[in-house]
């Protein structure tokens, strides 16, 4: 898996390269034959001088502000890297007709420029002149990314401001966390975490800013980023610890913190290194000797090689005297797994330090008791190889064997030693005093024991005069069969296929027919198959089984999705049900409690119109949402689900996108203007043309019938997103819109909201996931346009900023605040009722009697059932509150009169007196208002001041008595008489 990211990044980084190579081959043959004016000339030299008096009188030549050197450079850019910025404000201000992101041929804008150069009043200005801060250069360094790298805070301070994001990556992945963890400084990391930047953030290896900041030894930097979470065993994805990691920087500080905060010296990485072997490499002595009494015998052991190989290897003497010290092992071999790795398949430490030509750590293994012939190449071949000849002496003077020979290699014994000093006098004089037998020179030892009393070539020289044509003269038939097959075998036909070169070694008797023509007719039978399959598009081994059944099929539809539709009508119906079950149990308790429910019968039908237009609305999303989802998981279909005219069978569908929309067909059709074309659907078609998505936005501005419009991932750019902006403008009658995943800018963005103002159809868009981000400054300026629009509901993007977002988020509510509104009074009108309140809906149910009070027979709140209730007697309540102030344009803001409140506060009263006497009720008078008329009339006064989505399911909360509750009510029902003496205690007289 690493290996496939890391191949992934490195064709991403060629193709990436290539690209810019041809771009900017291309722009230096267009440069290299243009020729500057006299006033471009002379701008650029007031700009070298900082000359701001001769570039305000330049000021009018703006075509030579649009000249370019050989490099690409504008003056822009030239002004960019100069420190004064009233240079660069003039040069901008006469260059207004470029975009602020060009590029010169290295990929450079002028705010990388300015960051590299760290004038950070230049990047300041810059930015208010409306430069984007997520551009990046041609390695895809942001300007936070070079501002970081330059260890300018007011840089930094500057671009976060301006909506830099934090979190943008360069080539190899790494973000401004990374970088000023590489930096080390601290007010720059701070200000980063602030404003976004992730602690465990990893780059394109795995490396996360903790392991960065260990590499480069800032303690300071470790520290912060472990208070704020840092992981101290992470691990990047070769397995490299961050102890491993400050292992390398040898600061002891920062070792001791990882230490501190719980970091194991015992986790070794994929390549079986440990931090201690890594600090004996790198000759960090001091974090060596904290490494051992640290690093288990285990953990080495188990990683197949000792810090003394590591030492040997890295030629440091100091480390591999103190690992002598500490009793390590100076013939400890490799592990196999490890040795096998190298060509030599070198085992000892001592081999290291003498392939190395190091005769410190060499004399310093061998005085140790390290033993020379331990290898499978011997230590004094080595050296005898090199040239070495004070290796070569302390080798033989400790004991090496100067007849040794490549233990491998052992089918002959010629002196291998020799065959290296042969030009070399003084070495093989060297060898030959310290026991080199020479007469092995003049042996050779093979398979044939009679090549042993003479030379090889000797023996060759006796075939040198035989005649080959006698020789095959005096041979058989057979044995010429045998010598063909034999030459064969040895030089066989190029022209033949590699399965017919070699002879035929098999001894079973076949067991059926074999036919080569058949073979190879399936073979390219196969091979025509997966061509085609290739070509229109891969397809599920399920799918594949599903075809011949789906050609039989007449509709579109598949089984899959007949059953999921008949699931959601099932859902749709039960919760229709549901809400019509609701409704009858209010109409049951309105019969029971209410007379006259004339403004009751209204509230229902509004609330059944509601409840429609919700059902109305769960169906659509329903629909909507299966058709969003990908195609690739839903079942294989024959037709199109994204235009409403079905597909003819033998149309073709867009190959290698999974879209079966067929662009030419319903291109005519919206040229047409055909009114069954209500959706068109281009999604993940990654073949069709910019040219002709704009040719499908110029077919839409004439266009009465589409609704929906969807062309996400098609790579549309800024020239497209124009086109649908002016087709908005245009175009009155399209409700949806996405273009998300594609390569659109902040100014197509823009464009787009700034087309709304003229557009009031549209409800619903989508740009969210493109490829450069809008950035902070583009965000409030959607928020700023879209402040006067009141159609637009849905909006698909996701801001960055915090203040964009709750701002979009208020505007869009209050659009649908707006949208339910109007919806309502259109429902109210179409009634032919007068609108009303709702929250004094209650009030007016007794508007036609004169006083409920008096005469219960004409209230509104008497009940049979009620009346035979008894109760002990209660004042009559007031006269009710006068009726509603007249119908306004915004009724549900009407706040309830001062009446309701008085009502409420006197029957608390009556409530409390009601709870201090005590006796047996008695029955009302006949003609009297009893205190269950008194409690419905409290009810409705108390859900008139309730809001409407509360009023039906809000219930009373149950209520919860406490102590000090129940010695009050035990306090207001006691008397004078029930009290009696206490002896007060003496403490208290």
């Amino acid at each position: 898996m690493e290996q496939m990211e890391e191949d992934q990044l490195l064709e991403y980084a060629i193709q990436l390269s290539l690209d810019e190579a041809c771009t900017y081959s291309i722009l230096n043959e267009a440069l290299s034959t243009l020729q500057s004016s006299d006033e471009h000339l002379q701008i650029v030299s007031a700009i070298d001088q900082g000359d701001t008096f001769a570039l305000r009188k330049l000021h009018k030549h703006s075509d030579a502000y649009k000249e370019r050197d050989d490099r690409g450079f504008l003056p822009m850019h030239r002004a960019s890297v100069q420190p004064d910025s009233c240079v660069l404000d003039i040069v901008l201000l006469a260059s207004y007709d470029l975009s602020m992101e060009e590029m010169t041929l290295n990929g450079e804008t002028p705010l990388t420029l300015a960051c590299k150069a760290g004038h950070h009043e230049n990047v300041k200005l810059l930015l208010q002149h409306g430069a984007s801060p997520h551009n990046s250069n041609s390695k895809n360094e942001t300007p936070l990314f070079l501002a970081v790298r330059r260890n300018s805070y007011e840089m930094v301070h500057v671009l976060i401001m301006g909506g830099a994001f934090v979190e943008q990556v360069c080539l190899k992945k790494w973000t401004a966390t990374h970088e000023a963890a590489k930096v080390g400084c601290v007010d720059i990391l701070m200000l980063l975490l602030r404003h976004g930047g992730k602690v465990m953030a990893q780059d394109g290896h795995g490396v996360t800013p903790l392991g960065i900041a260990a590499e480069y030894g800032h303690p300071e930097i470790l520290d912060m980023l472990i208070q704020h979470g840092g992981d101290v065993s992470a691990q990047a994805t070769n397995g490299d610890s961050v102890l491993y990691d400050a292992a390398g920087s040898g600061n002891l500080d920062c070792i001791s913190l990882l230490l501190q905060h719980g970091a194991s010296p015992n986790v070794a990485s994929l390549a079986y290194q440990l931090p201690i072997h890594r600090a004996a490499y790198e000759g960090h002595y001091l974090a060596l000797k904290t490494f051992i009494p640290i690093t288990t015998k285990r953990a080495i052991r188990i990683s197949g090689m000792s810090p003394v190989h590591s030492a040997a290897d890295g030629g440091q003497a100091s480390c591999l005297e103190l690992l002598i010290e500490k009793g390590f092992d100076v013939n400890s071999t490799l592990a196999s797994r490890i040795s096998e790795n190298y060509g030599d398949m070198r085992k000892t430490p001592l081999y290291f330090a003498v392939s190395n030509g190091d005769v410190t750590c060499s004399e310093m293994l061998v005085r140790a008791g390290a033993k020379p012939d331990l290898d499978p190449l011997r230590c004094l071949l080595v050296a005898v190889r090199a040239g070495t000849h004070e290796l070569v002496r302390l080798l033989l003077n400790h004991g090496a064997d100067p007849n040794g020979i490549f233990s491998v290699v052992s089918d002959t014994v010629f002196p291998t030693a020799l065959q290296y000093c042969l030009k070399d006098e003084m070495m093989m004089r060297l060898l030959l005093n310290n026991g080199y037998q020479a007469d092995s020179c003049f042996q050779c030892y093979h398979e044939n024991p009679a090549m042993s009393s003479f030379g090889y070539r000797r023996e060759l020289s006796k075939y040198e005069d035989l005649d080959e044509d006698d020789l095959l003269a005096s041979l058989t038939a057979e044995e010429l069969q045998e010598l063909e097959k034999e030459l064969d075998d040895i030089d066989p036909d190029d022209n033949l296929p590699i399965g017919l070169r070699q002879r035929d070694q098999t001894a079973k008797t076949p067991t059926g027919t074999f036919s080569r023509e058949a073979l190879m007719k399936y073979w390219e039978n196969e091979t025509r198959k997966l061509l085609e399959e290739e070509r229109i598009g891969s397809t599920s081994p399920v799918e594949e089984d599903k075809d011949t059944r789906e050609v039989k099929e007449e509709g579109c539809i598949t089984e899959s999705e007949t059953e999921e539709s008949g699931d959601e009508k099932d859902e749709v119906e039960e919760s229709e049900k549901s809400i019509q079950k609701c409704k009858d149990v209010g109409d049951d308790q309105e019969k029971e409690e209410e007379s006259d429910a004339v403004t009751e019968d209204d509230e229902e039908e509004e609330e059944e119109n509601d409840t429609s237009n919700t059902m109305a609305n769960s169906k659509d999303n329903i629909q909507q949402s299966w058709e969003s989802i990908p195609l690739q998981s839903k079942p294989v279909q024959r037709c199109s689900p994204l235009i409403a005219e079905p597909k003819a069978p033998g149309q073709e569908s867009s190959p290698m996108s999974g879209n079966p929309t067929v662009v030419d067909e319903v291109l005519e059709k919206l040229l047409d203007n055909d009114p069954d074309t209500t959706e068109v659907n281009l999604n993940n078609i990654e073949n069709i043309s910019k040219e002709t998505l704009i040719r499908f936005t110029e077919a839409l501005n004439s266009n009465s019938h589409v609704l929906f419009f969807s062309l996400a991932n098609t790579h549309a750019d800024d020239q497209v997103a124009f086109g649908i902006a002016k087709m908005l403008r245009e175009n009155q009658t399209i409700t949806n819109l996405n273009i998300e995943s594609n390569f659109i800018t902040g100014k197509g963005i823009l464009a787009l909201v700034q087309a709304l103002s003229r557009n009031r159809t549209l409800t619903e868009m989508r740009f969210h996931n493109q490829r450069h981000i809008c950035g902070g400054q583009v965000e409030m300026e959607i928020v700023k346009l879209l402040k006067e629009n009141t159609t637009l509901l849905k909006l698909g993007y996701q801001f960055d900023l915090p203040a964009p977002r709750i701002s979009m988020t208020t505007i869009l509510t209050r659009n649908q605040d707006l949208q339910r509104q109007k919806r309502m009074q259109e429902v109210r009108m179409q009634n032919g009722g007068t609108p009303i309140n709702p929250r004094t809906a209650a009030l007016q149910k007794g508007k036609m009697t004169s006083s409920p009070c008096i005469s219960p027979k004409s209230s509104p709140w008497s009940s049979p059932t009620l009346q035979k209730k008894t109760g002990p007697p209660v004042p009559p309540p007031p006269p009710p509150p006068p009726p509603p102030p007249p119908f306004s344009s915004k009724p549900e803001k009407s706040a309830p009169s001062r009446m309701i409140a008085q009502v409420i506060k006197k029957q608390e009263e009556t409530s409390m007196k009601k709870k201090r006497t005590s006796g047996k009720s008695k029955k009302g008078k006949k003609g009297g208002v009893t205190q269950t008329d008194t409690d419905c009339l409290l009810k409705e006064l108390k859900n008139a001041l309730r809001p409407i989505n509360v009023r039906e399911n809000s219930r009373p909360s149950t209520p919860q008595h406490c102590a000090h509750d129940e010695l009050m009510a035990a306090i207001r029902g006691s008397s004078v008489r029930n009290l009696r003496k206490v002896e007060v205690p003496k403490c208290l007289r």
